[in-house]
């Protein structure tokens, strides 16, 4: 599924990369279950639908990417607990846009849980390679390093596979804090769903574009305090969400 925005300046893609199950108890956090269903009806595992969402941003001189979605380094049992559900995949959507592989220049991660940067790589010759071949990953440097060595309770929310290699190829590019990257284009720390998310603001004239990640992952957690069980400090990303809305 894909859906077009317009700037003065930018082509702007949304891109549903796949319809993934998702617990409604774990994303919607301390709100209980009689206000989320309403809005998100879940199924008998209690499991709600959300589209794993990438952005792809036309500048005429760059093609950048915003996530890379779940991906296909998985086995089949996480097929069956996500419901993971596609007619094809982020390469071939990118591909239907009249665009090559080859064409993307930038990769943003907004950050790297494994359902956000699954496409970052692909298995070749028995080894993991950056999938875009031409792209700089922008990461927020302490996203790269919590990733690399995560505490118990993220550690399954990573899976290395999906982005060693790229600094193994030297297409990885650390960012520290809130940064410029191409004119009209900012990467923003956010930290609080994890240790270095990070949101792009696209501004273009009067016109902005925000595209949260997980900062605000579904339209029902537009509200403040309706945060969810997968954020590592809850109250930073109220402070964060207060400060963008």
């Amino acid at each position: 599924m894909i859906y077009q925005l317009k700037t003065e300046n930018f082509k702007i893609y949304i891109i549903s990369e796949c319809l993934a199950a998702i617990d409604g108890g774990a994303m919607f956090g301390i709100v209980p279950k009689i206000f989320w269903q309403k809005y998100y009806p879940c199924d008998e595992k209690n499991r709600v639908d959300i589209f794993l969402n990438c952005l792809l941003i036309d500048t005429k001189d760059k093609i950048i990417l915003v996530d890379t979605g779940i991906g296909d380094k998985f086995e089949q049992k996480y097929i069956e607990i996500y419901n993971i559900r596609r007619q094809k995949n982020l390469l071939d959507l990118i591909k239907d846009l009249g665009f090559e592989i080859e064409d993307i220049t930038i990769v943003i991660n907004t950050h790297l849980h494994f359902d956000h940067c699954g496409w970052n790589t692909i298995k070749e010759d028995n080894r993991f390679k950056p999938t875009f071949k031409n792209a700089k990953y922008f990461v927020q440097k302490n996203e790269w390093y919590y990733a690399y060595l995560p505490d118990e309770r993220s550690f399954v929310s990573y899976k290395k596979e999906n982005f060693l290699a790229l600094d193994e190829n030297n297409q990885l590019e650390l960012v520290d804090g809130d940064t410029e990257i191409e004119k009209g284009i900012k990467l923003i720390l956010t930290s609080g769903h994890s240790f270095g998310h990070q949101v792009v603001l696209i501004e273009d004239k009067d016109e902005k574009i925000f595209f949260s990640g997980d900062l605000i992952p579904t339209a029902f957690n537009l509200k403040i305090n309706y945060t969810s069980a997968f954020d590592i400090y809850p109250l930073e990303v109220m402070k964060e969400k207060s400060k963008f809305l």
